[in-house]
């Protein structure tokens, strides 16, 4: 069975992080082809702007992957900033704070 997690952070909590023009209209457009390839609604989360919070994302992505069989496949889909810091990887969610990155954002390490 086929799960998505879709992600489309295109405005920020935070007035100094800049917009990410379209991510939230590619999340919803991936979200429209996924569904005509057969991924029923059910199977298809979509967190776009303040939805898609540090503390939401991390909790749709434990669900998703408790829900997971071993044949099953997990799209991850995810439109917004990302950064490093000290080779480490993040992204970004709609509640970062740009005084307090690192804490505010999703560590690629933690999510892969």
């Amino acid at each position: 069975m086929n799960t998505s997690l879709l992600i489309g952070v295109e405005e920020y909590a935070d007035p100094q992080i800049r917009a990410v023009p379209f991510a939230g209209a590619d999340a919803r457009g991936l979200a429209a082809a996924l569904a005509q390839l057969g991924i029923g609604e059910a199977k298809r989360d979509l967190l776009v702007d303040a939805q898609a919070t540090k503390t939401i994302v991390e909790s749709r992505v434990r669900q998703a992957i408790r829900s997971l069989s071993a044949d099953d496949t997990l799209y991850l889909y995810y439109a917004g900033h990302g950064y490093s810091k000290d080779g480490r990887g993040f992204l970004t969610c709609h509640d970062t704070q740009l005084a307090d990155l690192e804490a505010t954002s999703i560590a690629l390490d933690w999510l892969l």
